[in-house]
């Protein structure tokens, strides 16, 4: 159950956009979660997560850890490897591409940021290569907390709830990264060659939106009530979370954004493939059948 959350967090938090090392661009996100990934370490066949930081201000938080003057951040520990300055420099730049998580606030950063940490530290399977820099550092000893960072996960007591909604803001995060071809009559060799010509690594963007407070027991009987089905496709959930919950997504049928209400009546619960397919190729056909699952089941 634990490696199912490590692995789905692992998944999710990769296809964020990267910021590489040394970073070149402006970062203005105020409340997020830092996740920094290393190119030489696995998590199964994804690259592991070696960092969870958070704060309020982000475009200060990346500095601290890389570049503050104290012991407790990557570099000081580096540091205490007796690692030259230009050999820090340099592993970083192989090792490291970081990625940030836009959270509401702080708070909220910071109780996700400790869940991750906590739930890393408890998954078995979650183990450095012999190869970690950070296994020889002692003090603090980071061998056991298996990151760049130390932490009490033992006075945290996991909370399945936050998890999920860890979850659910990382594939959220997502939603809108779907770009489309914007000539679908280019070959593949010519598709190719464009690919070729941009950079290997996403470079992060700064966005700037709107966070609706939602209903949690709206979302709560939206799920209950589909009993594991999408209301559109009627097939079953695709997968389970680690608790054996269904994963659907709670869609809005008169967007919140267009002055639909959060309520019983104008939610449904979608899988992942229906729930991008109304939002990225709407027909009006899905529109009034949703509208009526909404009437039928909700009313």
């Amino acid at each position: 159950m634990v490696s199912e959350y490590t692995k789905t967090i692992h998944q999710l938090a990769r296809a964020l956009p990267r910021i590489s090392m040394p970073v070149k661009q402006e970062i203005t996100t105020q409340a997020g979660i830092l996740f920094l990934f290393d190119h030489c370490e696995r998590y199964y066949d994804m690259e592991r997560i070696v960092y969870i930081g958070y704060s309020g201000n982000m475009s200060r938080r990346w500095r601290q850890v890389f570049y503050g003057k104290t012991q407790s951040n990557i570099r000081g520990y580096l540091q205490q490897l007796k690692v030259t300055e230009a050999e820090i420099e340099a592993y970083m730049q192989d090792h490291f591409q970081f990625a940030i998580l836009e959270c509401p606030n702080e708070y909220v950063a910071k109780r996700y940021a400790q869940q991750i940490c906590a739930l890393f530290q408890a998954d078995e399977n979650f183990q450095p290569t012999p190869q970690w820099l950070g296994r020889h550092v002692q003090t603090p000893p980071l061998a056991e907390t298996k990151l760049w960072q130390t932490f009490a996960p033992q006075s945290l007591e996991r909370n399945e709830g936050e998890l999920h909604a860890v979850i659910e803001l990382l594939a959220a995060s997502q939603v809108d990264e779907v770009m489309p071809v914007t000539d679908h009559t280019l070959d593949l060799t010519t598709l190719q060659q464009i690919a070729n010509q941009a950079p290997p690594f996403a470079q992060a963007r700064v966005r700037i939106r709107k966070e609706w407070q939602r209903n949690p027991h709206v979302r709560a009987y939206t799920l209950k009530q589909a009993a594991g089905r999408c209301q559109l496709c009627e097939q079953p959930a695709p997968f389970r979370l680690a608790d054996g919950t269904p994963f659907l997504e709670v869609h809005h049928v008169i967007p919140l954004e267009a002055g639909g209400p959060d309520t019983i009546a104008n939610c449904v619960a979608l899988c992942p493939n229906c729930h991008r397919e109304v939002h990225y190729a709407p027909h009006s056909d899905h529109e009034e059948y949703l509208k009526s699952q909404q009437n039928v089941t909700k009313d």
